[in-house]
């Protein structure tokens, strides 16, 4: 075998031998994000089973509105309502908007959390593609 062919050889073997590493690290990689996704997911709380979707309970107390008005309809309250009521609904109104809204916060930040992560996990696997790719192009220019 001539000095040049070894060479070759040699360096075919190298490039072989680091295209499997960066195969092995990509793999890695992978799975490593694979299983961050899978646990972000886990932690995320779940909906007891007993829980009655919002639109659904929307849309029940919607159809029973006309019903409501029509019967409201003959017994308008006089305009010396009892005010002391009003405030307590009002209260009550209050708090259940401040409950809402801190609610809606913890779930903004959830769907914040989760879309930095899908991106982290598109931007290492673009990246280890990129590094395949490049390993690869080198390889085949060094069989050629």
């Amino acid at each position: 075998m001539s000095q040049v062919s070894r060479r070759k050889l040699k360096s075919w073997v190298y490039l072989r031998l680091r295209l499997c590493l960066y195969l092995y690290q990509l793999s890695q990689n992978c799975l490593r994000l694979l299983f961050l996704w899978q646990k972000r997911q886990q932690d995320l709380p779940s909906r007891p089973s007993g829980a009655v979707d919002p639109f659904e309970k929307f849309l029940k107390e919607q159809s029973k509105r006309p019903a409501q008005w029509s019967s409201n309809r003959p017994l308008k309250k006089p305009k010396t309502a009892d005010k002391k009521e009003e405030a307590e609904d009002t209260v009550d109104l209050k708090k259940q908007l401040d409950e809402k809204s801190a609610e809606c916060a913890a779930l903004k930040s959830q769907v914040a959390e989760l879309q930095q992560t899908s991106v982290s996990i598109v931007e290492a696997l673009s990246k280890n593609q990129e590094t395949f790719c490049k390993v690869s192009i080198t390889m085949h220019n060094y069989v050629v």
